[in-house]
């Protein structure tokens, strides 16, 4: 189910711009395709840094189901140029039947409505090939895929969470006699962080985040929810007793953070530059810190 691939790769020719050292207002589209057909948009934001080393954060573009609803990636691009800003490689994304993600053609008010398979669609096909194309950055030691975090909003949350777990269950390349030496072909997913989080129909949250809470996996939890809408709250809260751990050494992994904001209030509203230093912290403590060295990801069973 999970054996998507990237058809083409499209997008702009990265510029080198003459700008103060440590910073950087860089990106480039890029337009992915999943094996069953559908455009998966894109914008990336390539690290300051060079080396290997640097953490990788995937936003995911809230995706309610809401044929209505306007906004695309580019919600994120305050906090995406932040992050490139402070030393991470950066990619927002448009989930399928949602922003950009949609075919130049055939897609009417009914097929454009979001069922429960799609959401399955978008854990196996449109995050695996943003993976893919992250994966190629890390070969070419760009980045470090090793560093993952994932940044999501409103239905998007529980997409993440299904593919975190999903990415975690992928054991190594049975390429080497003792389980340390094996190429690692997944487990990479550190940190994710959810805004005004969503359940949805298709991915069951308590299958998806009990096991992904367990202290061995070593992931990170973030939330934020507002505190007007008390629907919200209730989800946000449930959520955290899945993934809550007891006791004040887990402060830094584990949390959840109420504001008087919504959806994506939080990236663009008053409370946007809080939000966008907590998450930086956050990400910095998770993701920069870790000591996990760059390996490659090539097989040795495909030399």
């Amino acid at each position: 189910m999970s054996h998507y691939g990237v058809r083409a790769l499209l997008g702009c020719t990265l510029l080198a711009w003459s700008l103060p050292a440590g910073r950087c207002d860089d990106s480039r589209e890029e337009m992915l395709w999943t094996r069953d057909g559908w455009p998966i948009h894109v914008t990336y934001y390539p690290p300051t840094a060079k080396g290997g080393q640097v953490p990788v954060v995937v936003l995911l573009t809230a995706a309610n189901g809401d044929p209505e609803d306007p906004v695309t990636r580019k919600v994120w691009s305050d906090l995406a140029t932040h992050l490139q800003n402070n030393q991470f490689a950066v990619i927002a994304v448009d989930l399928r039947k949602h922003g950009d993600s949609v075919p130049e053609v055939g897609l009417t008010v009914k097929t454009r409505k979001v069922r429960p398979d799609d959401y399955l669609a978008m854990v196996f096909g449109d995050m695996e090939v943003v993976k893919l194309f992250l994966l190629q950055q890390h070969e070419e030691k760009v980045l470090n895929i090793r560093k993952l975090g994932i940044v999501a909003s409103g239905a998007s949350c529980m997409v993440a969470s299904a593919f975190a777990l999903n990415d975690w269950n992928r054991k190594p390349w049975p390429d080497a006699p003792t389980p340390e030496l094996k190429t690692p072909r997944g487990q990479d997913v550190r940190a994710i962080v959810m805004i005004s989080p969503r359940m949805v129909k298709g991915i069951n949250a308590t299958k998806m985040l009990r096991p992904l809470s367990d202290p061995a996996y070593g992931i990170a939890f973030k939330i934020y929810h507002s505190d007007k809408e008390k629907a919200e709250q209730r989800t946000a809260e449930k959520l955290f007793k899945f993934v809550q751990l007891k006791g004040e050494e887990f402060d830094d992994v584990r949390s959840i953070s109420a504001y008087p904001a919504a959806g994506e209030q939080f990236l663009i509203g008053r409370v946007a530059r809080t939000v966008r230093e907590d998450i930086l912290k956050f990400l910095k403590k998770n993701l920069s810190d870790l000591q996990s060295p760059w390996r490659s990801r090539k097989s040795r069973l495909e030399d």
